[in-house]
């Protein structure tokens, strides 16, 4: 038997495509077909943005038909991203102990990647079945654009986030003296 890549048959393709157009998901093709699912995924990555756009409207269209919403979605978003981001966090920010600056790192970015993630499925970047696979690169991303902005050279308190940016780490901290949210927004100059 011939090893290493070998293209699919045209009529397998096309039924492929089809199904892929129809907005199937790629588990179920995988089984009708007899195809690995990373082999359809290919397929899909290769179909024309035109191509894509309609899959990413039939998948929508399917999700309504199965009573799927935005809740759905970001439930699904919020099980595939670990509840702490600790083990994550770049070698730079890690110490002996568990500081607090750690913690609301590690929180803020989770709550970055849980948006990048929503976002990325419900505009048909990322299908709801690979949220999986694709969770640590956003984690990644989300530790790398923190760190453009956050990162160690940035130590004081009135130094600005960003080079294009008037904020600085002071604006970003609330006040936890403040009776009320009000009262923090008041006296921390918030928004």
């Amino acid at each position: 038997m011939p090893r290493g890549f070998r293209p699919l048959p045209g009529k397998l393709l096309r039924t492929i495509r089809s199904a892929l157009l129809r907005g199937e998901v790629v588990a179920s093709i995988s089984a009708d077909v007899g195809v690995g699912a990373d082999r359809i995924w290919g397929v899909r990555a290769e179909m024309p943005e035109a191509d894509r756009q309609t899959r990413t409207l039939a998948i929508r269209a399917r999700r309504r038909r199965e009573g799927l919403d935005g809740a759905d979605i970001i439930k699904a978003v919020e099980m595939a991203v670990p509840s702490s981001l600790m083990r994550y966090l770049p070698k730079e920010l890690k110490t002996g102990e568990k500081t607090l600056d750690q913690q609301w790192t590690a929180q803020s970015v989770r709550a970055a990647v849980v948006n990048e993630l929503y976002l990325a499925v419900v505009d048909g970047h990322v299908e709801i079945e690979q949220i999986a696979d694709v969770v640590k690169s956003f984690i990644n991303r989300g530790f790398r654009s923190w760190s453009e902005v956050y990162n160690k050279r940035s130590v004081s308190l009135d130094a600005n986030l960003g080079t294009n940016d008037s904020r600085t780490k002071h604006d970003m901290l609330g006040d936890d003296t403040a009776v009320s949210e009000i009262d923090d927004i008041e006296i921390g100059g918030g928004s």
